[in-house]
């Protein structure tokens, strides 16, 4: 009776601890999602001011 026990109990560990690693997983793709879109922002945002300086300087 008790491996029984102590197989459900395993079985319960596994799948909270698998849940859990798959909400942290997609909470990380969502972070990476957002720091990309933000610093593609920032380059863009970098090398349009590039270019405007660049056009003040040449005749």
């Amino acid at each position: 009776m008790d491996r029984g026990k102590d197989d459900f109990w395993g079985l319960l560990v596994a799948a909270i601890s698998l849940v859990l690693l798959i909400f942290f997983l997609i909470a990380l793709v969502f972070l990476g999602r957002e720091l990309v879109v933000r610093l593609n922002a920032q380059i863009t945002e970098g090398i349009q001011e590039f270019h405007s300086s660049q056009k003040e300087v040449m005749p």
